[in-house]
């Protein structure tokens, strides 16, 4: 299978992991620029069992091949995206694979 055409990998945005907490019990981040990839903002009209502000409200795709840095992984509830001045909390993420190897990886995001 090809990777996803690079036309369609035209964004980039700042993924922030959660590593630990402060002296007063706020998140510490640290931050990657992601390159080549797909973000599709404002998606929604999916049900959502979460709390209001967990509810989805965008996608983002990461290419294997093409998507930079290489080997950066979704974490949910952890990762916040920071796209176009809004921020995204990571909600869920999926792995398609083909022959063994990943793919792409959709991830679901959600107002923060």
């Amino acid at each position: 299978m090809k990777s996803i055409p690079s036309r369609l990998l035209r964004d980039s945005c700042l993924l922030k992991t959660e590593v630990s907490r402060d002296e007063w019990g706020k998140p510490v981040f640290e931050e990657v620029r992601l390159e080549n990839v797909c973000i599709q903002a404002g998606i929604s009209g999916e049900e959502s069992n979460l709390s209001e502000g967990n509810v989805p409200f965008g996608v983002l795709y990461f290419d294997a091949e093409k998507s930079r840095p290489v080997g950066v992984d979704f974490v949910p509830l952890k990762q916040v995206v920071t796209f176009g001045g809004e921020s995204f909390r990571v909600l869920s993420r999926e792995r398609f694979c083909c022959g063994g190897r990943l793919h792409h990886m959709k991830v679901r995001l959600g107002r923060k």
